[in-house]
């Protein structure tokens, strides 16, 4: 299944404003139909190479970069379903393209013998992207890095085509599981309890009254990542990766041990991890 081209636009606030602005929501929006009035459970386990290149890619500000992970949804076995995902940005534009697997072909994932079995149910588009996903988990020699989880609060705005405002709170992560047919029961906080990452997910132009909303309730953009912002914590690399679009310098978003400095992304490279 293949997404069409957005751009997203991050926002880190308090819970009690992310209150506010879902209540400024409800007349214009509908729930996400997954979950419970809109909340559901994101579980995602992200692949990466042993240099870390996909994090550095983002650190270092390459413009075509992409990610391979598998989500699920839901935090309770046993999961049905789960999708084995690439996300790729070019610039500011974001492509996701996935495909569903049976959680018992997990293990097989990554075993080329086995691309009959995962590929008999999946239709033409969802073949091409287990075919990219091998390819990448070949040039990369992947290997799964770190669980990132979180709840989610979702909704769509009524009347414009793919439009979307999620409120993401509990930002944790686990890097001792990696099994995707277990619950994750290690898990570590990533920001502070009463910060949410609110996100604007938009094809097209983002309609005056959502600008409106960002306004009033002074909301500034950031650019961020969530698998490099619990990579920084497990495995102790460092770097640009998280910026204020209003500040420079030094940055204190409420992340456990965080003092993020803006310099040259390059010298925030691990010595200990061979590039």
């Amino acid at each position: 299944m293949f997404f069409h081209p957005r751009f997203e636009l991050k926002y880190i606030i308090t819970a009690s404003i992310a209150h506010a602005i879902a209540g400024k929501l409800i007349d214009r929006c509908d729930l996400d139909a997954n979950g419970s009035e809109g909340y559901y459970i994101n579980e995602t386990l992200y692949f990466d190479s042993p240099h870390f290149d996909f994090f550095f890619h983002k650190i270092e500000g390459v413009k075509l970069r992409r990610k391979v992970r598998i989500r699920r949804h839901g935090d309770t076995a046993p999961w049905k379903r789960v999708f084995v995902e690439i996300k790729k940005r070019n610039g500011q534009y974001i492509e996701k393209s996935r495909f569903p697997l049976e959680p018992q072909l997990l293990p097989f994932l990554f075993n080329p013998s086995q691309k009959h079995h995962i590929t008999q149910t999946l239709n033409q588009s969802e073949i091409q992207v287990y075919n990219e996903v091998i390819s990448l988990f070949q040039l990369f020699h992947l290997r799964p890095i770190i669980f990132i989880r979180y709840k989610r609060r979702a909704f769509w705005a009524k009347g414009e085509e793919r439009l979307r405002i999620t409120f993401d709170s509990d930002l944790s992560y686990d890097v001792v599981n990696h099994n995707c047919l277990s619950p994750l029961e290690n898990t570590q906080l990533i920001l502070a309890g009463d910060q949410v990452i609110m996100e604007i997910k938009a094809s097209g132009r983002v309609p005056f009254w959502i600008l409106e909303l960002i306004q009033e309730f002074n909301c500034w953009m950031t650019r961020l990542s969530k698998y490099c912002l619990g990579v920084r914590m497990a495995h102790g690399l460092g770097g640009n990766y998280f910026d204020y679009s209003k500040k420079e310098g030094s940055l204190n978003i409420g992340c456990k041990n965080s003092n993020i400095e803006v310099r040259n992304p390059k010298q925030y490279r691990n010595p200990n991890i061979q590039h």
